[in-house]
C-alpha cells in the first residue's frame, strides 16, 4: 500500500497519548491530515488489475483507512489490557497494584524496529 499526500505531511508528527476516550487518539489527527493534506491510499496490485480488466474499480481511496485501522485496533486491545489490569487490581488480584502499560508504550514497542532501518 502506498501512501499520497500533498507536500510538507512527512514533516508533520502524530501524537500517541493515553486517555480514557472511545476513540483511539490517533483518529482526530488523521481526519486533520487527510482533509488538509489531501491524502489517499494506491495499491500497486490494484493498479496491474485495473490495467488488465477496464472495469475494475478505481485504485485509489481517498484517506487513511489502513493506516487508521491498525491504530484502532491496537488502541482497543490496549483499552481491553487497561480494563482487566483495572479490574484485577480493584479485586485485590494484582500484584503490588502493578499499573497497566500505556498505550504511548504499546505503539513504541510496536512501531520499534530493533534499531534497524525504516522503510518509507
Amino acid at each position: 500500500m502506498t501512501i499520497t499526500c500533498r507536500g510538507g505531511a512527512s514533516a508533520q508528527t502524530i501524537a500517541v497519548l493515553s486517555w480514557k476516550r472511545p476513540l483511539p487518539p490517533t483518529d482526530p489527527q488523521f481526519e486533520w491530515f487527510e482533509r488538509v493534506y489531501n491524502c489517499r491510499e494506491q495499491d500497486p496490485k490494484a493498479e496491474k488489475r485495473r490495467d488488465k480488466d477496464k472495469q475494475a474499480a478505481a485504485p485509489e481511496k481517498q484517506g487513511l483507512k489502513r493506516v487508521r485501522e491498525y491504530y484502532k485496533k491496537q488502541y482497543d486491545a490496549w483499552v481491553k489490557e487497561r480494563d482487566a489490569a483495572d479490574k484485577k487490581s480493584k479485586e485485590g488480584k494484582g500484584e503490588a497494584k502493578e499499573k497497566p502499560r500505556s498505550f504511548t508504550d504499546k505503539i513504541a514497542e510496536l512501531l520499534d524496529d530493533g534499531g534497524g532501518k525504516r522503510r518509507r
